[in-house]
């Protein structure tokens, strides 16, 4: 793997003919993939993304911005990894230039009104910033909502995103405070009763369950336990994903 320094460069739809010409790759085979991408509904709005672009020997990882003063994409490019095909370099570096540059790129958790991202490469990165920063972990949970009513959902995402077996996922959130029995109870209701066809449709109303989750309580164990602090990285992600800023409660940092 090779990382090279910020570099930054203006361009419109360009950038696939600019990586295809310097790779010996026509442009229509350059790949994009975003690995978070971030929005600001409030105010002014706005939009960004860490981006991966890949060509047939190299991967880029780009900071791909807009502005509502031009037409024109910013693009700072972050790092560089090769062989392309090799998911251990792609990890690495993309990763290390997350953590690198989180803050200058207002990449959560600098800031997020909404974002989403590419499971589990996204917590693998806030995963990675978060070794590096042991501080940032009570901002990390002073940004999570303490909600009245728990979405299933997001034991299902968790549980995706983790790899955690169910019953591990519920044994965490039982240290948050959920009452688990019933938390089973609603999830197994649930899936006697989803539709197959449209297996998202698990957000669901829930005005008479009282359940309500505390992430303080395993805020010390996190930066120590791997396991408490993916568990608690994936909340942090189903939050940015699924809830608006105004619905948390909370303020970026």
């Amino acid at each position: 793997m090779r990382l090279i320094e910020e570099h930054e460069v203006e361009v419109f739809d360009a950038l696939p003919a600019l990586f295809g010409l310097a790779d010996g790759c026509p442009p229509e085979e350059v790949r994009s993939k975003a690995v978070v991408s971030c929005q600001v509904v409030s105010g002014f709005g706005g939009a960004w993304s860490l981006t991966i672009y890949t060509t047939r020997e190299h991967g880029h990882v780009m900071y791909h911005g807009t502005g509502d003063e031009s037409p024109e994409y910013r693009l700072t490019l972050l790092g560089m990894w090769h062989p392309v095909w090799s998911e251990e370099a792609r990890r690495e570096c993309v990763t290390a230039c997350y953590a690198r540059n989180w803050r200058d790129c207002c990449l959560p958790p600098q800031l997020g009104e909404c974002a989403s991202g590419e499971q589990p490469l996204w917590m693998e990165c806030l995963l990675r910033l978060l070794h590096e920063n042991p501080e940032l972990w009570p901002e990390i949970v002073n940004r999570m909502p303490h909600p009245k009513v728990f979405p299933l959902a997001c034991v299902e995402y968790v549980q995706r995103v983790t790899g955690f077996s169910r019953e591990r996922v519920l044994e965490l959130y039982k240290k948050c405070g959920l009452e688990v029995s019933r938390l089973e109870q609603r999830l197994a209701a649930r899936h006697e009763m989803a539709d197959p066809e449209n297996p998202d449709d698990d957000e669901g109303d829930y005005e008479d369950d009282e359940e309500s989750v505390s992430y303080k309580l395993i805020e010390v164990a996190a930066p120590f336990d791997p396991e408490s602090a993916r568990f608690m990285v994936a909340n942090f992600c189903y939050m940015l994903e699924h809830t608006t800023a105004a619905d948390r409660g909370t303020d970026p940092i």
